[in-house]
């Protein structure tokens, strides 16, 4: 819906300036309210559960994998392109994005292990 559009726009917005200010804490707050809000979004309860128990369970991690240089302004680029998908509605482009970002998210935390 277009409250939770505006809502991630605003998150991405946002992520960008926490990228400025290598803010890690607070990206990954916003990290995790975006991915809660669209998950929400999609009436995914489950999804949105999942979404939060595995943040609590690898918040070190995640710490330490956004510390990489470049990383944090990475996965600010991949949240913005899942944002223009679903502005698009192209279901598509959603997916594909969502499966970069889930790659070079997974990529990033096994490397921090």
């Amino acid at each position: 819906d277009e409250d939770s559009l505006a809502a991630l726009e605003e998150i991405c917005r946002r992520l960008e300036d926490h990228v400025g200010r290598g803010d890690v804490m607070a990206f990954l707050d916003d990290d995790r309210e975006f991915h809660l809000i669209a998950a929400r979004a999609a009436g995914n309860s489950r999804l949105a559960s999942a979404i939060e128990s595995l943040r609590d369970q690898f918040l070190r991690v995640g710490i330490y994998a956004l510390q990489r240089s470049g990383r944090m302004a990475e996965a600010t680029a991949e949240h913005l392109k899942i944002l223009e998908g679903l502005k698009a509605r192209d279901i598509q482009a959603v997916r594909a994005a969502v499966t970069e970002h889930l790659r070079a998210t997974y990529k990033e935390v096994l490397g921090a292990l």
